[in-house]
């Protein structure tokens, strides 16, 4: 009977201790995961040098952050100024793998500049707020013969 007693009382010690831990936890405030990261927008080529027209380019780069949220499948545009034309223009979006990257392959008849912008993300739902600034790449000029 007392074997029997001393489990009694051990199972109500460890009952009361659950409870009191599940009540404890409903009343603490939950911790905020509140950030505001910069980004940093890579551009690079592949192939190099001059280009014959229609070859295949593929223009690739990584968007950069501290906190995966804000290069983790995130959309790149990229924008395209001809020879001769004055400003840029929105030629195609993408949107970069788990870690970052992303590609544009591209068939480019005569020589244009090119540059990619990451517009930023303010997502999170209360009590976390999670702001990605937007970053824009260096232009990167592709000559064809």
């Amino acid at each position: 009977m007392r074997n029997a007693q001393g489990r009694l009382r051990s199972w109500t010690l460890v009952l009361a201790f659950l409870v009191g831990g599940v009540l404890l936890s409903l009343t603490v405030p939950a911790l905020a995961k509140n950030f505001v990261d910069t980004t940093h927008l890579t551009i690079l080529r592949t192939p190099s040098g001059t280009l014959s027209p229609g070859e295949r380019v593929n223009i690739h780069g990584r968007l950069k952050s501290v906190h995966q949220a804000c290069h983790s499948h995130k959309k790149i545009h990229l924008y395209r100024r001809n020879k001769g034309q004055s400003t840029f223009h929105h030629i195609d979006v993408t949107t970069t793998t788990t870690t970052g990257k992303y590609h544009f392959f591209r068939h480019p008849r005569k020589s244009a500049e090119y540059y990619t912008r990451f517009k930023g993300t303010d997502t999170g739902v209360h009590p976390n707020h999670h702001v990605c600034l937007k970053s824009r790449s260096r232009t990167i000029h592709i000559p064809v013969s």
